[in-house]
C-alpha cells in the first residue's frame, strides 16, 4: 500500500492501468424523474415549487411516470439540449484537474489494489436539485445550475459512496440484496464522505468541505473522526474501520 503525504503528488500507477473519469452527458430523463418523485413524495413544498417550473401538475394526487418523463424531456429539449455539449467540455474540464488524485485516495482509503474501480461514472446532467444515484451501474445527477465548486463536490461525494459499495459487493458479491438495502450501511455511506473530506489528504485535493450530513448526529460524525483519521494513517484496515463505525449506529437496521 502507497504511502498518502502528500498523495497528489506520488507518481501514477502502471501506465496500462485505465484511469477512471467521469463522463458527463444530457438527455436521460431517468435521474430527474427520480429526483421529482423523491420530492413529490417527501417535501410537497418543494414539489409544488418544481412541477410549476416544468409545466407539471403542483397538486398531483396520484404519480404518473410517462407524464413526468415527458414534461422532463420537454423542459431538457428548452433549456438544456442546445448546450449539451458545452455543459459537458465545461464540467468535464472542471473535474479533471481533481480526477486522478481523488480516484487515487479513495483507492488507498478503500483498500482497493488498483486506482480504478470502473473505467467511468456517468454523471446526468439534469435539471433537479435532488441528486439520484445508481449504486449498480456508477450513475448519478449533478445540476445543469453547477458552479465549479458544486459540481467538484457533488462528484466526490458521489464517487465516494461508489467507491464504498462497490468494495462491499467485491467482498460479499452473494450479498448484493442486503447491501444495497441496509440502512445502516446507508449511514454509514453517508458519514464516511464528510468524514474523508476532513481529512487532510482530502483537503489537499478538493480544499475544505462541510462537516455534515443529515443521515446522522454530530456527536456520531465526531466519534468517527478519528477512526477514519487512523484509517487514512493504515493504522486500521477498512474492514476494521467498518467495525468501528457501526459501533456507533447501533439501532439502525
Amino acid at each position: 500500500m502507497c504511502d498518502l503525504v502528500p498523495i497528489c503528488e506520488q507518481a501514477l500507477p502502471n501506465q496500462e492501468l485505465s484511469v477512471p473519469f467521469v463522463r458527463f452527458r444530457v438527455g436521460n430523463p431517468r435521474f430527474d424523474v427520480l429526483a421529482a418523485q423523491i420530492l413529490w413524495r417527501g417535501n410537497k413544498s418543494a414539489w409544488r415549487k418544481f412541477a410549476t417550473l416544468y409545466g407539471m401538475d403542483p397538486e398531483l394526487s396520484k404519480w404518473d411516470e410517462h407524464l413526468i418523463s415527458g414534461r422532463i424531456l420537454a423542459a431538457y429539449e428548452r433549456l438544456l439540449l442546445g448546450n449539451s455539449e458545452l455543459l459537458s467540455a465545461t464540467y468535464s474540464h472542471w473535474w479533471s484537474s481533481f480526477s486522478i488524485s481523488w480516484f487515487r485516495l479513495m483507492a488507498h482509503f478503500f483498500e482497493f489494489d488498483s486506482f480504478t474501480l470502473y473505467d467511468a461514472f456517468t454523471a446526468w446532467i439534469g435539471i433537479s436539485n435532488v441528486f439520484p444515484r445508481d449504486l449498480l451501474t456508477f450513475e448519478f445527477l449533478v445540476p445543469s445550475s453547477s458552479s465549479q465548486k458544486m459540481l467538484v463536490r457533488l462528484c466526490a461525494h458521489e464517487t465516494c459512496h461508489f467507491y464504498f459499495y462497490g468494495k462491499l459487493l467485491e467482498s460479499f458479491p452473494n450479498r448484493r440484496k442486503y447491501l444495497l438495502g441496509s440502512r445502516r450501511l446507508w449511514v454509514i455511506s453517508e458519514m464516511l464522505v464528510p468524514l474523508i473530506f476532513a481529512t487532510e489528504s482530502s483537503r489537499a485535493i478538493l480544499g475544505p468541505q462541510p462537516f455534515s450530513t443529515y443521515a446522522c448526529s454530530q456527536l456520531q460524525l465526531d466519534n468517527a473522526r478519528p477512526l477514519v483519521e487512523l484509517r487514512m494513517k493504515e493504522k486500521l484496515s477498512f474492514p476494521q474501520l467498518l467495525a468501528a463505525i457501526e459501533g456507533l449506529t447501533i439501532g439502525e437496521s
